[in-house]
């Protein structure tokens, strides 16, 4: 015993009194050079210097709360920024969406047969083509003359291939 001070083994024993122990435990958890340890972390660091019964319980008890505390701040402030950036997009694309009416002189070569999927009207002899597309697949078309082709003009082969034939000759250096 050193100036009423009582050892074991280079280690201070601490009497069974829970307020002493609690203000050791707030000292060492709440230092600002302890940095919020975890549990196991601070039991060690305090393992080093003192000595008493039920030390691993007592700080398991005094970090849970504080742990839980922390988890249950953390997760509400990752749903928070969730539902901000959730929000955000979806303002963005409300403000992009518009429904498209079509008129009795319209080409239509899509109907829409989902929120996000697009169903194309093909004649009977392609029946075997898959008809439905995504809608991250589509590219807005710009209506264009030289792009419609008589349907007589095609043959497809009952593998669904078709023979090519040049349009333009265009010379490359």
């Amino acid at each position: 015993m050193a100036k009423g001070v009582l050892c074991f083994h280079g280690r201070v024993c601490i009497p069974n009194d829970s307020g002493l122990r609690q203000s050791i435990l707030r000292e060492a958890h709440g230092s600002p050079y302890a940095m919020h340890p975890s549990g196991n972390k601070l039991y060690r660091h305090l393992c080093e210097m003192y000595l008493w019964p039920g030390l691993k319980r007592e700080v398991t008890d005094y970090v849970r709360p504080k742990l839980i505390a922390d988890i249950e701040d953390k997760v509400k402030l990752i749903r928070d920024r969730l539902k901000e950036a959730f929000d955000r997009q979806k303002s963005y694309t409300n403000l992009k969406r518009k429904e498209i009416e079509y008129s009795v002189e319209d080409y239509v070569f899509l109907k829409r047969v989902g929120l996000v999927a697009y169903q194309l009207e093909l004649l009977l002899e392609l029946e075997r083509i898959h008809d439905v597309f995504h809608v991250s697949m589509l590219w807005r078309y710009r209506s264009d003359l030289s792009h419609v082709v008589p349907v007589e003009e095609i043959q497809v082969r009952l593998d669904l291939t078709i023979e090519e034939q040049p349009v333009q000759m265009t010379l490359k250096y």
